[in-house]
């Protein structure tokens, strides 16, 4: 059977509500290019939505990410915000403080998808820091203050990075964002 986004959206919020989580929307999340923050929260510790689990510091990004996100957004003001892994702590005076690499979708589509898909992005980034990357990156020896959970199962990461893949060929045979040839 052949999976498509929709199905497999479909399939993350049911995994993600049948793991116990509480997911937001994008109205309760703030957005400022890839990183967000919850707003009008009474919890006492901060967290950081990134819509990339790696290189979100360093990876080549379209010079228009920023509008692109916002547009999506705003176009879809229903999507909900999915946890996939979170670490910390990632303030050194806050130990609470947290990093939470999410996907961001509204029925059928995805914004992180999205962006792969409009060249804004590789899809690689859409990986979260798993056991096997840690050690090829040399940092599968967490701090023994270090703080770490996946909240999404293997069946559904690894669908999702396939349609990562499948974006970032779509974005790279048509020259999008950053596969454009300058």
């Amino acid at each position: 059977m052949k999976l498509t986004l929709p199905m497999i959206v479909v399939g993350l919020l049911w995994s993600f509500t049948a793991y116990g989580q509480h997911s937001l929307t994008v109205k309760e999340v703030k957005f400022d290019g890839i990183f967000g923050a919850a707003v009008n929260t009474s919890s006492n510790v901060q967290t950081i939505y990134c819509l990339l689990g790696l290189g979100y510091f360093l990876a080549p990004e379209s010079d228009n990410i920023d509008v692109i996100i916002a547009k999506w957004i705003e176009d879809h003001p229903n999507a909900r915000i999915i946890p996939v892994y979170t670490f910390g702590p990632i303030a050194t005076d806050d130990k609470s403080s947290t990093m939470t690499y999410c996907w961001v979708s509204d029925k059928e589509e995805n914004l992180n998808i999205w962006l792969v898909k409009q060249g804004c992005v590789h899809g690689q980034n859409l990986q979260y820091p798993t056991k096997e990357i840690k050690k090829q990156m040399g940092m599968d020896q967490l701090d023994n203050n270090s703080y770490e959970r996946v909240h999404i199962n293997d069946s559904e990461y690894q669908k999702f990075i396939q349609l990562a893949k499948d974006a970032t060929t779509y974005a790279f045979e048509n020259k999008l964002g950053i596969w454009k040839v300058k």
